[in-house]
C-alpha cells in the first residue's frame, strides 16, 4: 500500500509506463499548464518542486522555453526556396502524366 501511495505525487507522472522517463506538469503564473521532461523520478520530483516555487515566487520562466514559432510567411518562403533548388521541372512531368 506505501508503494502505491509513494508513486502517486501531483505534478509528476511517467508518460509511458515502465519506461523509466519522468514528466513534470504545473501551471505557471498566468494559469498556463506547463509539460517538462525531467528524467528520473527523483530529479523529476525535485524539478517540480522548484518551478511550483518559481510561480509562487512570480519569477518568470526561461524566454526560450520554447522553439519561436514561425509565420507563414516565412515557412511559405522557405518552400518555395526548397521547390526552386530541389524540385524537377513541373513542365516536364505535366507533360509525361498527359500521355
Amino acid at each position: 500500500m506505501r508503494e502505491r501511495e509513494e508513486s502517486k505525487r501531483r505534478g509528476v507522472f511517467e508518460k509511458i509506463p515502465g519506461s523509466g522517463v519522468w514528466w513534470i506538469r504545473y501551471f505557471d503564473q498566468f494559469g498556463k499548464k506547463r509539460r517538462e521532461k525531467a528524467g528520473s523520478k527523483s530529479v523529476a520530483i525535485k524539478l517540480y518542486g522548484k518551478r511550483k516555487q518559481q510561480v509562487l515566487e512570480g519569477k518568470k520562466l526561461p524566454e526560450l522555453f520554447r522553439k519561436p514559432s514561425i509565420n507563414f510567411g516565412q515557412l511559405s518562403d522557405d518552400a518555395l526556396a526548397y521547390s526552386k533548388r530541389n524540385k524537377r521541372s513541373t513542365r516536364r512531368t505535366f507533360h509525361a502524366w498527359r500521355i
